[in-house]
This record gives structure tokens, sequence and C-alpha cells, in this order.
């Protein structure tokens, strides 16, 4: 935590020890009265017409009530709609909206908090200029945070709108936010939104029959899935904004000038709220934009240290040679040429509807082939390292042909690539048909896959939470049993980001070289479990090269090559191809059967706090033992496992911590019987000595 966490939380355990907390019994005194007056904090303001039937009531509900606040304030306040939210004065009939107004200058932060989830209870924050009442501004995401920057000085409404539900909320008008970790923007494509119809309310008719019932146009998708809509020319958003009952935009009135961009992201926000709240309508979802999740750089087994740390040499030795798990990879795309990647690959598919993002000439097609995605600096070819990582070909034989380049996780496996990222990223759109083609459902792009896979590894991210998209995956994981994984993202955040963080899906943390959390990678309660992702700044291993995760590469300089990546991408495979290795040797293995042995944790070594590792670093080793099942059929023999294996400490490092554990599963005893250090140069200048280990000699020392 931060400093600033941990001295609040010493500060709150000191005030519950002086009102008598602390171990209970006689304290030594009688009870105590203290008694005084509680002053608001100057700046501060209440909502005039709260759920509160004790307080003070005026109404604030239209510009003629607006309640007059001052400049900087920070404003409690609560709105829900009829009938929702606790007992109340407004409760029945509704506080629908909340009008201030106030003299705001140019600059200044308009910052709307939310108390309850922002999606399921949700307020808008709207700018309104005085006394005229025209929208200047508008900040209406599926978030707990709205936020408001203005550019002009002078007289303003603010308009707090309830869409759904209800919520306390704090209203602050003051200097641009600078809390650390702010909620960034969820990126969307302006204009789309993903409509799902429930079936059960008498909907009928074909995708664009619906999507015209609602101001719309009809992009893809067909009535049983998630269908995309468009509203994208000023003419087609008003047709929305009339058939859904939404007040038009002077834009839309011809009355005022275009609002660029973000104008017409702010509609697109209005549209979707609007069609979640049709009764026929299951889930009205953004059509976000994911994002690679991974660190770019420039460019054999020795150098995958990340290997020996999830115990992966010890699972090789009881995996067969060519398992049949399919593994689908939804990412850039791959350089199918790659000599690594040879025998290793199924046939893919490219997903990409929009040319733009695409950049290879058209739109969905039948080739996965990663054309480049423009990244800063150069394509990252990101699919492609992805793809080693998971099922790059290996080689167990000196002398033989193919023992060139680097070794995957799940080298028995398959993958099928499905480019889903191009330029700038990729929508929900494309994703989500890329999962039903996996998953061996049709659809309109691709047709069926006759090869369906088991695992999907998501080594991409982005923020913003779409019901659609989870609908589907709880959809594949129980109908499919399609087993999800996914990158948590490199925001070094706990925000939760998407699809990890959807129910059912597989989130992923990475570590460096000694199993600390990278400092780059995403935490807190959505993690299920970590993996090795790499850390540029360090070389604990002492190989001359940052310890980042090796795998296959393509850069447009030189061609195919191997190169150094970091981020929650790589980590991902890593978590993928050791459930592949689980199902080669099981294969009737379920998502909730994974779920189980994660939880319970049977396939994962714990490492520490479950908020950084969930469930704690994935255990190749552990798990093709648990995936045997109990009879004790596959086993890995006693070996010595040192963790760092070697040791670089640089200019600065002075000290280490090693792990020495029995990697092995034959139940066997293993005793450390003594420690051997050597140095480059030959100097005693290094001492190991053991810091917490039991009588065996096994678990931490100190070098």
């Amino acid at each position: 935590m931060s400093r600033r966490t941990a001295l609040l939380v010493a500060a709150l355990a000191a005030i519950a020890f002086a009102c008598g907390g602390g171990g209970g019994g006689d304290h030594g005194g009688p009870p105590w009265t203290v008694s005084g007056t509680m002053y608001a904090a100057a700046g501060s303001a209440i909502d005039a017409d709260t759920n509160d039937r004790l307080a003070l009531f005026a109404h604030n509900d239209s510009p003629a009530q607006a309640q007059s606040i001052g400049n900087p304030v920070t404003v409690g306040g609560h709105l829900n709609r009829p009938g929702a939210g606790p007992s109340g004065r407004t409760s029945a009939a509704g506080d629908l909206q909340d009008w201030f107004r106030v003299s705001i200058a140019r600059g200044q932060t308009i910052r709307l908090q939310i108390a309850e989830d922002g999606r399921t209870n949700n307020l808008d924050l709207e700018l309104r200029s005085a006394p005229d009442q025209m929208l200047v501004a508008q900040a209406a995401t599926d978030s707990r945070t709205e936020e408001i920057t203005v550019a002009t000085t002078g007289d303003y409404y603010v308009v707090v709108v309830v869409r759904s539900g209800f919520s306390n909320y704090t209203l602050t008008i003051g200097q641009p936010s600078t809390i650390a970790g702010a909620t960034r923007e969820p990126d969307f494509v302006p204009g789309q939104v993903l409509v799902s119809y429930r079936g059960d309310r008498g909907a009928s008719g074909s995708g664009p029959a619906r999507a015209r019932g609602v101001g719309m146009r009809h992009v893809s998708g067909d009535p049983v899935g998630p269908m995309l809509f468009a509203a994208e020319t000023i003419a087609e958003r008003r047709a929305a904004f009339e058939a859904l009952g939404l007040d038009l935009t002077p834009e839309m009135r011809g009355t005022g000038g275009p609002r660029g961009a973000k104008g017409m992201r702010d509609d697109t926000r209005r549209i979707a709220t609007a069609l979640r709240r049709r009764p026929e309508i299951r889930s009205a979802d953004l059509n976000y934009i994911r994002t690679a999740g991974r660190v770019p750089t420039d460019e054999f087994y020795p150098f995958q240290w990340h290997y020996g740390q999830i115990n992966l040499p010890q699972a090789w030795d009881v995996t067969a040679p060519n398992s049949g798990v399919v593994i689908a990879q939804l990412d850039t795309g791959v350089k199918q040429g790659h000599p690594d990647l040879a025998g290793s690959l199924v046939t893919g598919f490219d997903f990409i509807t929009d040319p733009a993002i695409a950049h290879d000439g058209d739109g969905c097609d039948p080739d996965p082939e990663d054309p480049g995605d423009l990244a800063p600096g150069g394509s990252s070819y990101h699919g492609t390292h992805v793809a080693g990582t998971l099922a790059a070909r290996t080689s167990f034989a000196s002398g033989d042909s193919t023992s060139t380049g680097v070794a995957g996780v799940a080298w028995n496996a398959r993958v099928m690539p499905l480019r889903v990222l191009g330029v700038g990223g990729g929508t929900d759109a494309d994703i989500m048909e890329a999962l039903r083609y996996a998953a061996g459902r049709a659809t309109s792009c691709a047709g069926t896959t006759s090869t369906p896979a088991r695992i999907v590894n998501l080594s991409l991210s982005g923020p913003g939470f779409s019901q659609g998209f989870q609908n589907l995956i709880t959809d594949l994981r129980d109908h499919a049993d399609m087993i999800f994984v996914a990158a948590a993202g490199n925001s070094a955040s706990s925000q939760p980001e998407y699809p990890a963080a959807f129910a059912g899906v597989i989130s992923v943390s990475a570590v460096g070289p000694t199993k600390a959390l990278a400092p780059y990678s995403n935490f807190g309660s959505s993690i299920d479990v970590a993996a090795p992702g790499g850390d540029f700044t360090r070389d604990v291993d002492g190989d001359g090269f940052p310890d980042g995760v090796l795998s296959t590469f393509f850069s447009d300089a030189h061609g195919f090559g191997y190169g150094f990546y970091q981020g929650t991408s790589m980590a991902t495979p890593h978590v993928a191809g050791v459930l592949a290795l689980m199902l080669g040797i099981n294969p009737g293995l379920t998502p909730a059967d994974i779920d189980n042995a994660l939880n319970a944790h049977q396939i994962t070594e714990n490492i520490g706090s479950a908020q950084f590792f969930g469930n704690g670093l994935i255990d190749a080793a552990r798990a093709v033992v648990r995936a045997a099942g109990s009879s004790g059929s596959t086993v890995v023999d006693s070996v010595l496992r040192v963790d760092p294996d070697g040791l670089n400490f640089g200019f600065i490092t002075t000290e280490f911590h090693l792990s020495a554990t029995n990697g092995g599963d034959d139940q066997q005893p293993l005793t450390v019987t003594g420690v051997t250090a050597t140095t480059d140069d030959g100097a005693p200048w290094l001492a190991v000595s053991p810091e917490a280990v039991d009588a065996s000699g096994l678990w931490t020392y100190r070098a």
C-alpha cells in the first residue's frame, strides 16, 4: 500500500483503540460523554433535496429551482429513479436530476464521484450554459467517475442526472484532478453499440428490422447473438435520438456548430444508455477497443529463465508428443512463416472488419498473417511473440534438426491464430465474433471451424465493462467448455481491465525474475494467478540481457528472429500453455475443474499477497500431476529447485533472497546438506546463509 494509505490505517487503528477497542476487558474507567459542535468544512454544500426525511428540503430539479453554490466546492447529494434505492423522502416518486448554478473559470474541472457501481446504478454529468440552458458538455461513461474540464469562463448550470438505479454522489468543482490512478476514459468506436435482445419479451424480426426500430443501422450479427448497430452521421444519430425519446442536441437541430469527435462519443453513450432501459433489450454496450497488453522493445532456451521459474522442465517429462489440444490466440495475427512455428499452427482467420484497422487492404478475410500494426517505434508483431511462448516447436534430442530457436510452453499443442488487433487495437465486435468462431459456432464472416479450441489466450486488455461480452464468455464457458485466460493489464493499477476481469476468465498478473510483481503489472481483487512476464529493469541471472520473456519475433528490418518482450501479455501464454499441458493429459477437465484447482492452490505456488498474485504463481509440475488425477500414476521425481539460479548484483544491489524447494511430487524426502556459492571472478566475496528454512534445509536463503 502507499505510505499515505498506511498512515491512514494507522490513524484509524489508534482511534478505534481510544474508543475502547483493542482487546476487550476492563479499561479501568467509566464510559465518557463527549459533547461539542461539528462544522462542515469550508467550501462544502449539501444537495437541497436529498432522500433524508430529517434534512431541510428544497427542490433543485430544474433551471428555475437551481441551487446556487460557490466555487471551489464539494457537494454531497443523492438521486434515484422512482422506486429505486433505500426508503426515504424521494424513494417512491424519484429524484431524477439536481441542478446547480455556479460561476466557473476556464480550465477548472467538474468531477462527479458515484458511490454505487456506475453502471446498474448510473449517474451522468452535464454542463449547460446559463441562463439559456444549452448543453455545453456531457460526461456519460459506464464508470464511477465522470469529469468535465471547462473550456470558457462563465456562468453555468451543473446538472447531475440519474440514468438508472440510484446513488449517493460527491460533486467537486476545482482545479484539474491530480488523483493518482484516476480512471482513464475507455476507448470505443463512436457511433456503434453492441445490442442483444431478450428471448422472452416479444421481440421479433431480422437484425436490420430491429435496428430500424431504434433508429439505427444494422452492421453485423444476427438476432441470436450480439448485433452491431450504428448511428454515425449526424442524421443517423438524430434518428436514434428521436426513436429513443432523447432530447436533440443543438447540432442535430441545426442551431449549433459541429461538436466533433467528443460530441459523437457523448451521443453514443446516451444512445447505449437509452437502449439499456428498453425492456426487450438484454444488453447494450459500447464497442470498446482492446489493445495488446505488452510493453514494446527491441530485439535461446538457456535465456528462457521464465520456464524454470514455473517448473516446466519437470512437467515436460510427463507430457505426450502430440496432445491435440487447440489454443485459440486472439491477437495481431502471426507471421506464419516463422521457422520455429512450423507445424504449430492450425487454420486461423482475420476478423478485423474495418480496413483502416486491418492494414491489409480489406476487412474480414481468411488470412491471419500479421501485416504490422504501425505501433510507435515500429510494428510490434505481438502475436508472433505470444504464439512462440504458447507452442514454439521444441526439441529434446541433441543434434535434432529442429533444435534451434526457443522452446514453447505447450510445444505439443497447436495454435489457432485469430487476428483481431490491428492499427490502434481492435473492437469488441470483432473479438466476440472471433470467440464464437473459436468455439465452433457459425459466424457471418468466417463460417465455422473444424478444429474448435478448448483454451483461449487473450493477450489484450482495456477498460470498460461490456455486458454482451460477459454474456458471451458465460455462454461459451458453460456450453462449449472453453477456458479463457487473459492479461490483467500493464497500467500498474488496481483498476480492472477486460476481458481479464470478466467473470469466468482467468486473469493473469506478471512477475519478474525474483517472483516480485512486475512494476507495470495490474493487481487487485480480480487477479486469479501470476506468471512470468519479464522485467526489463533487471538482469538477475547476469546473462547480459534484460530479464524479459524470450520468444519468436519478427522485425521489418531483420525478418524472422527472436526477441525479448515484457508485459502481462507475455505472462498469459505461460498460463494458457500450462492448462494445455493439463488438457493433453486429461481432456475431460472442465473450466470448473480448472477453477477448483486454482482456488485450492493445487497448481500454483504461494508467493505472497492475493492482491498481487491471486492464487499464486502457476506451477507446471503441480499442474500436470493434478491433471493426472488422484491416482498418483504420474509423478515428478524429487529435484532441488533454486530460484533464481543465478545472481547479478550490478552496481547497486547488495542482497538477494533465494528459495530452495523440492520441485518434485513423488513424496520422497529431499534434504539440503550444504550450500556453495561461486562467483564469476573466483573471489570469496559472496556468502549465502539460511534465513527461514525447515529441518530439511528448504525454503528461504539470503545472499
